[in-house]
C-alpha cells in the first residue's frame, strides 16, 4: 500500500471516529465515479447542527451545511457564504462579515443577514453540541441585509475561525428548519452542495445525499451522490475497504496491519488520549476533589507500557495536556516528564489526602474502540497497584457515551484533546465547557484562561503554556499517550488531505473522483 506518514502534532478531535468509501468492484472506480460512499463507526447523534458531533461526524453535516467562512486545505480562512470579513477596530471584540448576494437555502428561501442571526441565536439558546460554549460571550446583530456584526464580551482572537464549519454556529439553518426541532433531527435545512435524500436514507444504516439544485456554486458538488454508511466494527471497516465496498476509512491502530493494496494510508500524530477526570468537585467520588489524589493517579501509570499495549507503534507516551506544534497550543518540553511511574509516591499522596486504602470510581469508554478498551483496562491494572479500583463502563456507540457522559453520574472517561489551547481548555476545564459536565470551576485555571484571552503576538505562547502547566500539574486530566490518526483510502478518490498542520481531514465536500 502507498503510505503517507506525517508526524506533526495536531488539533484535537472532540468527537467520534468515522470512515468512508465508494462502492466499486475490487476497490477500483469506474472511469466516471458518480457516487462517493463513506463509512462511519456510529450513526449521528442527530442530523441537527445544534446537536452534531465534531471530527468525522462532520461527514453527516458538511454536505448540506456551508458556513459563513471556510478553511482551505492549507488551514487558511477563506470565503464561504460571506466574501468579506474582518475585525472592527482594535481589541478583538468586534468582527463583521458580509454575505454574498442572492443566496438561497435548499428550500429556496433567501438567505439574509437576519436569517443568519436568527439561526445563530437559536443555536446558542438551544444547542447541545460540543461547540456551543464557545459562543456564550458573543452576540450577533444584522447591520443591513447582508452584513452581520459580532460582539464578544471578552477579547476573542479567533472569531474568524469560529464562523467556519468547524463550529456549526454559523452554518445557517433555514426558517423552516428552526421551526421544527423534530424534522431537523432527520433531515437537512441548510445551504450546502447537497441535501439529504430521505427516501433513500435508512436511519442508523446509511445516509444518502444528492445534489442541491439551489446551491450557488454548481461546481461544488464533486459527486452526484454521497452515501454515509454505518459500520460499527473496525475489523469489518477494513474488510469493506479491502473488498471495494467503501473508499475511505479511519483505521483503528489494532487492525491497521490488515489493510491491503492498493490503499493509500495517511498517518499523522494527533491529540493525546488518556483519562478525563470530570468529577473534580467530588460530587460522586469525593477523593477526586483533592489534587493529591488526582496526582497519585498520574504517578501510578507506566505510560510506555500502556501506550504499547493500547496502540502499539501508533502511540508515544506523554504526560502533559498540550501537544507539540504551533505556540498557541501551549506545549512545554519541561512538562514532558512531569509524571513517571512512581508507585511509592502515588501511595504517599493518597495517604496524605486521607485515602491510604484507596478508593473506587467508574470510568466510561467507547466499547467498539479496541484502542480505548485496551487503554482503560491497562489503566485499571496500574491503579490497582496503589489500591484504587476503577470500574469500567463500556458504551455501545458514541450516542450512548454522550448520554452517560453528560448525565453527571460518572466520574471519569477515556477521552483526549489538544490543539489550540484557548479552544481546547474552554471545552475541558472552564465551568461552561461541554467536556465539564459537573461544571467544576478551578480558580487557577480561570485566571490562566483570562490571561490567555487577552494575549497577543509573542504573549500567546507563554500564556498557553501557563494553561497547560495548571492543567497538567493539578492533574485536571491525565494524558497517557499521543496517538497517531490513521486514514486509508482507495485510489478511486483524490484530494483527501490534512488541513494545514492539524490532524483533521479536509471536508468531505473537497474530495473528488480520481481521474
Amino acid at each position: 500500500m502507498k503510505k503517507t506518514r506525517a508526524i506533526v502534532a495536531a488539533t484535537a478531535a472532540l468527537a467520534v471516529l468515522a470512515l468512508g468509501g465508494c462502492t466499486s468492484g475490487g476497490g477500483s472506480a469506474p472511469p466516471v465515479d458518480t457516487t462517493l460512499t463513506v463509512g462511519i463507526n456510529t450513526p449521528p447523534i442527530s442530523l441537527d447542527p445544534l446537536r452534531a458531533a465534531l471530527g468525522n461526524g462532520r461527514w453527516y453535516e458538511d454536505p448540506a451545511y456551508t458556513s459563513v467562512l471556510d478553511l482551505n486545505d492549507d488551514g487558511e480562512v477563506i470565503a464561504g457564504l460571506a466574501d468579506e470579513w474582518g475585525y472592527v477596530g482594535e481589541g478583538n471584540t468586534k468582527f463583521s462579515f458580509t454575505l454574498k448576494p442572492d443566496l438561497e437555502f435548499s428550500d429556496g428561501t433567501p438567505l439574509t443577514a437576519q436569517s443568519v442571526v436568527d439561526s445563530y441565536n437559536y443555536f446558542v439558546a438551544n444547542g447541545s453540541g460540543p461547540t456551543r460554549p464557545y459562543f456564550f460571550a458573543i452576540t450577533a446583530e444584522a447591520v443591513d441585509d447582508l452584513t452581520v456584526e459580532l460582539t464578544s464580551a471578552t477579547p476573542n482572537p479567533i472569531m474568524d475561525q469560529l464562523v467556519t464549519g468547524d463550529y456549526y454556529a454559523f452554518a445557517p439553518i433555514s426558517p423552516a428548519g428552526l421551526a421544527d426541532d423534530t424534522a431537523r433531527a432527520g433531515d437537512t435545512f441548510g445551504i450546502g452542495p447537497y441535501v439529504l435524500d430521505k427516501e433513500a436514507t435508512i436511519p442508523d444504516n446509511v445516509y444518502v445525499y444528492v445534489k442541491n439544485e439551489n446551491y450557488f456554486d454548481e461546481d461544488a458538488a464533486k459527486y452526484e451522490k454521497i452515501e454515509v454508511k454505518v459500520i460499527p466494527d473496525y475489523t469489518q471497516q477494513v474488510q469493506a475497504l479491502n473488498t471495494g465496498q467503501v473508499e475511505l476509512i479511519q483505521v483503528d491502530p489494532n487492525v491497521a496491519s490488515t489493510l491491503k493494496d492498493p490503499a493509500t494510508v495517511l498517518e499523522r500524530a494527533s491529540s493525546w488520549n488518556g483519562l478525563l477526570l470530570t468529577d473534580r468537585g467530588g460530587v460522586n467520588t469525593p477523593a477526586l476533589a483533592d489534587e493529591r489524589v488526582r496526582q497519585a493517579l498520574a504517578w501510578a501509570i507506566d505510560r510506555e507500557a500502556v501506550a504499547k499495549a493500547s496502540v502499539g507503534e501508533y502511540g508515544t507516551a506523554t504526560t502533559q495536556v498540550a501537544i507539540d506544534g504551533d505556540p498557541s497550543w501551549g506545549y512545554d518540553p519541561e512538562l514532558e516528564d512531569a509524571y513517571t511511574q512512581d508507585l511509592d509516591k502515588a501511595k504517599d499522596l493518597l495517604a496524605e489526602a486521607g485515602y491510604p486504602d484507596g478508593f473506587s470510581f467508574t470510568a466510561l469508554y467507547q466499547g467498539p474502540s479496541q484502542a480505548d478498551s485496551k487503554l482503560v483496562q491497562a489503566l485499571a491494572s496500574d491503579f490497582a497497584k496503589i489500591g484504587v479500583t476503577m470500574e469500567l463502563k463500556p458504551e455501545a456507540d458514541f450516542g450512548a457515551w454522550v448520554t452517560d457522559f453528560t448525565s453527571g453520574q460518572y466520574s471519569a472517561s477515556i477521552f483526549g484533546g489538544g490543539g489550540v489551547m484557548f479552544l481546547f481548555a474552554q471545552g475541558f476545564w472552564m465551568p461552561d465547557g461541554i467536556m465539564n459536565p459537573y461544571k467544576v470551576s478551578d480558580q487557577e485555571m480561570n485566571d490562566a484562561m483570562a490571561a490567555l484571552a487577552v494575549a497577543e503576538g509573542d504573549e500567546v505562547g507563554p500564556a498557553a503554556q501557563e494553561v497547560n502547566r495548571v492543567a497538567t500539574l493539578n492533574a485536571l486530566s491525565i494524558p497517557v499517550y499521543q496517538q497517531t490518526l490513521i486514514y486509508a483510502h482507495a485510489d478511486s478518490v483524490s484530494d483527501v488531505t490534512w488541513v494545514g498542520s492539524s490532524s483533521n481531514l479536509n471536508s468531505i465536500t473537497h474530495w473528488t473522483p480520481a481521474s
